[in-house]
């Protein structure tokens, strides 16, 4: 074989190796987005709809409701119209119902099509693929004009044809024509839900009379129809759509809104075929005459509904996106028909045709010599473009985040965010730390990063466990509605750099070398590549001086020399990263304090009582009671808090720290507390442990958390500065907000003094003064921080590498 041969063909086996790894490189890439399941079905396959528990309602606000599909056959049957549909949180409709109206008949559950079977119909093999002869129906058709064709049928037999329309510009409802000029209307694809409105009373009423009814919609407003009706008719004709899911009214109007100017819209059209012929764009008609058009990849409209982002969570479970089908007739768009035959597909629109029965084999075959082609086909070739012909599509797998992402940002940075899992800011610490001020400085963080217009993703901890998600601090997120990062190991935290755009290192003592060791230079953002922000806001060192080797030192200095900007929460720190690392730093407020306190009483208000280890004790929610968070109790403490307790004539509740190393050992230091008026709150809860604090007379701690919630809650306090944890933090933060005062060296010894300085007011007049200066500077600092112009090293090349090898 010739030399040249030879080198041919290791060039065409080097550009397939390449390209099997760049496949490989896009599928992780899409999985790690959350766009692809990355694995593969296993065993046959089971509807979603199989495994929900519908349950025995009697009546429809009693509905689990994401079994609730819409589709208003309830509110069409009550007999007292007490039901009236009403607009949720995400902009779907569900029904309420008016329980002083209500008389408990029932009815609205009889009428439900969860509740009920619908007509049975044939199992299929074949499908339709049509296309009217009719150029100019077709032309105003979403597909190949097989719906107008049916209903140019009925209306010439005297028949009312319904469908969805719009209603102005921003509103989707089903309405009935009764001629041929006013179909138009019921034409082309609206990709929001419809509201049914009164249309079943009236096709029923149609029908009841002998008129020919065609009656269209997606699968569970057929259902809903039939559920209503209590029976078929011969005279009713039904017709569903290959449905992929539906966005909700609410979000159509914003979405309007946010993206065309007020009132300038006349008509929206999202298959309009005068530009682009069969596809799908979105066209927006305005009353200036203009035309704005977007390709489906470029409206965030179009790509929220495409993915599934945004659909009703009944979609995703649905139960008439099954075989056999709900209607007489099922049509729907036969994407890729060109695949099986090219004559097929011409760019004007084809459709695709499912006859269920043999009223819809009747009625199809009525209109077929108005087809120009009309050819049967194997149903399994359908299903490929056609996923929704037998189960429902999933709900995108950030659904929840995008909807918490529409409370803070507009609608295409919620889109784009949503589908991309994108983040502004990755912020990394001791947020999973078994510690409350641990867990709530974080929470402090994360609301004011939210306040500046910024997303947050919380990073994992890379050493974590499985059980580390069932502890308290995981469980806060969850409930909280925290974005977290799946947990990646060390070697792989640079995987980060795909999802955000900066990073923030917390407040915390993650420049404790015994702390910041096991994480590899983590704590230092070590992982985050050049053109990404590096922040540390309030970090810590613990204490101003630690036994760090030489080596150890100059690795720090040149991770900090990476940072953008650098800050501490209290003195020494800042000193230490300015005279012994070289970075310029200023001091900050802990975001505990830097975040409106609004915040904290907001999770305290979403706490139920507490309960204690052992006795009867008080419930808090009336106060008068002493709150003592003790993070080291000693030998002494029992007695101290008894003898406090017995002085201030109140009883004392205490929580130790949430850490399962300590709280055991802690909490049998206070057996037998009950009996002296001293009782240990038994695990409480985030909330619930703010809770304790809002609602108590005074408090006591040696936890420099405790101290700054004492003071966010505006609480009479005493302060006893752990030397243990770190004393200088207290007298920080003390000195700036004029607090001295309320410092004691020490509980044991000293009860007296703290007695009289938990009966003395504080000064928070003045004390929030001062902080309000102190707030201004460490927000304008973090502000500047984040939104400064980045400036990336150019002159540094395989940076990927660089971080692999010093991680």
């Amino acid at each position: 074989m010739s030399v040249k041969k030879t080198a041919k063909r290791a060039i065409i086996k080097g550009l397939r190796s390449a390209k099997k790894v760049e496949m490989r490189v896009e599928r992780g890439m899409k999985r790690r987005l959350g766009l692809v399941s990355g694995t593969k079905p296993q065993g046959p396959y089971v509807h979603p709809w199989k495994m929900q528990d519908p349950g025995n309602p009697t009546i429809v606000d009693q509905m689990k409701k994401e079994h609730c599909c819409g589709c208003e056959s309830c509110r069409n049957a009550c007999p007292k119209g007490a039901i009236a549909m009403v607009e949720d949180e995400e902009g779907f409709l569900y029904p309420r119902v008016n329980h002083d109206t209500c008389i408990d008949c029932g009815i609205c559950i009889k009428k439900c099509p969860i509740y009920n079977d619908q007509p049975a119909n044939d199992v299929i093999t074949t499908c339709y693929a049509t296309i009217s002869s009719d150029d100019g129906m077709r032309a105003r058709s979403s597909s190949g004009g097989l719906f107008s064709q049916l209903a140019v049928k009925t209306l010439e037999a005297d028949g009312i044809v319904f469908g969805a329309a719009y209603d102005g510009v921003d509103a989707v409802r089903h309405r009935g024509v009764e001629s041929v000029a006013d179909l138009d209307a019921l034409r082309r694809s609206k990709y929001v839900q419809s509201s049914t409105g009164d249309t079943f009373s009236q096709a029923k009423r149609a029908l009841d009379a002998g008129r020919q009814v065609l009656y269209s919609g997606c699968p569970c407003q057929i259902a809903g129809l039939y559920a209503y009706l209590g029976r078929d008719y011969d005279n009713l004709l039904t017709v569903d759509l290959i449905c992929h899911g539906v966005p909700s009214p609410g979000l159509f109007r914003r979405y309007l809104k946010e993206t065309y100017p007020e009132n300038g819209v006349s008509e929206i059209n999202f298959r309009d075929k005068s530009a682009f012929g069969w596809s799908t764009h979105m066209n927006a008609y305005m009353k200036d005459g203009s035309v704005r058009r977007e390709r489906c990849t470029d409206d965030p409209f179009y790509l929220m509904f495409l993915r599934c982002l945004a659909q009703r969570p009944f979609c995703s479970i649905c139960k008439f996106t099954r075989l056999p089908r709900v209607a007489d007739l099922s049509i729907g768009d036969w994407w890729g028909v060109e695949k099986y035959d090219r004559s097929l597909n011409d760019g004007k629109g084809t459709s695709l045709a499912l006859v269920n029965n043999a009223k819809g084999r009747a009625a199809f075959e009525a209109i077929e010599d108005g087809m120009a082609r009309c050819e049967t086909l194997p149903l399994s070739q359908a299903r490929p473009r056609n996923y929704t012909i037998d189960r429902p599509f999933k709900a995108h797998v950030h659904r929840a985040r995008f909807f918490r992402l529409l409370g803070q940002y507009p609608f295409a940075k919620a889109v784009r965010y949503g589908l991309e899992n994108h983040f502004d800011v990755g912020v990394y610490g001791l947020w999973y730390g078994e510690n409350y001020g641990s867990v709530l400085t974080y929470y402090g963080l994360v609301k004011v990063l939210e306040s500046m217009g910024l997303s947050a993703l919380m990073i994992a901890n890379p050493l974590g466990s499985a059980r580390g998600d069932t502890l308290e601090p995981t469980q806060f997120a969850r409930r909280q509605g925290y974005s977290v990062s799946t947990r990646r190991p060390l070697t792989r935290m640079g995987e980060l750099n795909e999802f955000c755009d900066s990073f923030v290192l917390g407040s915390d003592q993650l420049w404790n070398p015994g702390l910041f060791r096991p994480y590899g230079y983590t704590y230092f953002l070590s992982f985050v590549n050049p053109d990404r922000k590096r922040i540390a806001y309030g970090t810590s060192f613990g204490k101003a001086t630690h036994a760090i080797d030489e080596v150890t030192k100059n690795r720090m200095r040149y991770e900090f020399a990476k940072f953008d900007a650098v800050s501490a929460r209290d003195d020494f720190s800042r000193d230490l990263v300015r005279n012994e690392y070289g970075h310029d730093a200023v001091k900050v407020l802990d975001p505990a304090i830097l975040c409106d306190a609004s915040h904290f009483h907001a999770l305290a208000a979403q706490a139920d009582e507490p309960s204690c280890v052992a006795g009867e004790m008080p419930r808090l929610e009336g106060g008068g009671y002493l709150f003592a968070y003790i993070l080291d109790p000693d030998d002494t403490t029992l007695d101290d808090l008894a003898e406090i307790a017995n002085k201030a004539g109140i009883p004392v509740v205490v929580s130790v720290d949430m850490s399962p190393k300590t709280r055991k050992g802690n909490i049998a230091r206070f057996a037998g507390g009950e009996t002296r008026g001293v009782y240990v709150l038994d695990e409480p809860r985030v909330e619930q442990w703010l809770y304790a604090i809002e609602h108590a007379d005074a408090t006591l701690t040696d936890s420099f958390h405790g101290m700054l919630f004492s003071f966010a809650f505006e609480k009479r306090f005493v302060a006893f500065p752990n030397a243990k944890r770190g004393a200088g933090r207290f007298i920080d933060v003390m000195g700036v907000l004029g607090l001295e005062s309320r410092r004691v060296d020490g509980l044991h010894g000293n009860v007296g003094d703290t007695v009289r300085l938990l009966g003395e007011e504080v000064d928070y007049a003045s004390a929030n003064a001062r902080l309000e200066r102190e707030r201004a500077f460490s927000r304008r600092w973090l502000k500047d921080a984040l939104f400064s112009h980045k400036m990336v090293p150019t002159y540094r090349a395989y940076t990927v590498v660089e971080n692999n090898l010093l991680h």
